[in-house]
């Protein structure tokens, strides 16, 4: 460690900085530096533990600050390191502004091939979270992340949640008097962020990719079990159709047609490990038979999709 850093961060001026690069790196999700900075200065805290101690206001400072950035580059964190920060200070993501845990654990799970892997991190912090002992509210007798989540599950339910009864229990939450909107807020966002991860990434609900879909000339994308139509953006969006479209007629052409037909099923869809290359095929095959269930027999869209399902089994 360099020991100038070590002496310069006893010093005012330089915790301003500090916070001052923390708050340029929040504001625009810089993640690679977050990293970078992160570990360096906590390194240097550790190495001055000792005299920090003894300025207590000037460690929770530090520690503050630092957890910002740990937040800011989760993806980047081990999977060791996410679950202690789930069970130990949860909390914290409060201190970032716009702070989209849901989104930075997706893209955490994105780094994990085999979908074995991404259930077992979002089992990892789903324990944690029921860990977790941080206080979420003051007046209330339910008090911290434990405690709220028992109750959740206690009322809502642990394995098929009736929508009825999750609408009612947030409703509940909103017009709760011993609960400021501050709090109302963070126990709504832990609610959210525990139901992300109860939904398996081998279910077309919780796949994390984003797979491109072309419908006729209209390009879509399967997300989250939902086909969604991408908006006509110009010359970006003629762009990537190009693009798409290449990239589609390269792969048929490597391809043999002709083969028999057979029944796709969803572990033939999500089993990342043994079809890395075809999943995209069969997970676009998928997505349009459910699609499909949307329409009239007798509609143009559905005349439209199963023509685009007879070319994908065609592929095969």
């Amino acid at each position: 460690m360099d020991k100038q850093l070590d002496n310069k961060i006893l010093t005012s001026d330089y915790l301003a900085l500090f916070k001052e690069v923390v708050a340029h790196i929040v504001l625009h999700d810089l993640t690679p530096k977050a990293f970078k900075l992160m570990e360096v200065v906590e390194e240097a805290v550790d190495e001055n533990m000792e005299v920090l101690k003894q300025q207590p206001m000037l460690l929770k400072t530090y520690q503050t600050e630092i957890f910002k950035l740990k937040f800011v580059c989760l993806p980047m964190l081990s999977r060791k390191e996410i679950v202690a920060m789930i069970k130990r200070h949860f909390m914290a993501q409060f201190d970032v502004e716009n702070y989209d845990l849901i989104k930075k654990i997706e893209h955490k799970l994105l780094f994990l091939n085999m979908v074995e892997d991404r259930n077992a991190l979002k089992q990892d912090i789903i324990e944690a979270l029921f860990e977790n002992k941080e206080k979420m509210s003051n007046n209330h007798e339910l008090r911290t992340v434990q405690d709220w989540l028992k109750n959740y599950i206690a009322k809502v339910g642990l394995n098929k949640i009736d929508n009825l009864v999750k609408a009612q229990y947030l409703t509940s939450l909103r017009n709760n008097e011993k609960l400021d909107p501050k709090e109302r807020a963070r126990i709504i966002g832990l609610l959210n962020f525990y139901g992300s991860l109860t939904v398996g990434s081998d279910t077309p609900q919780g796949f994390e990719e984003e797979v491109p879909i072309f419908i006729g000339d209209k390009l879509q994308v399967f997300r989250k079990g939902v086909l969604e139509p991408v908006p006509n953006l110009g010359d970006k969006y003629k762009q990537a159709t190009e693009i798409l479209k290449r990239m589609e007629e390269e792969k048929k052409g490597g391809t043999k047609g002709g083969q028999e037909e057979e029944e796709v099923s969803k572990e033939d869809v999500f089993d990342v490990q043994n079809h890395k290359e075809n999943n995209v095929d069969l997970l676009q095959l998928e997505a349009l038979k459910e699609a499909l269930k949307s329409y009239s027999p007798t509609s143009l869209e559905y005349k439209v999709i199963k023509q685009e399902i007879d070319k994908l089994n065609k592929s095969k």
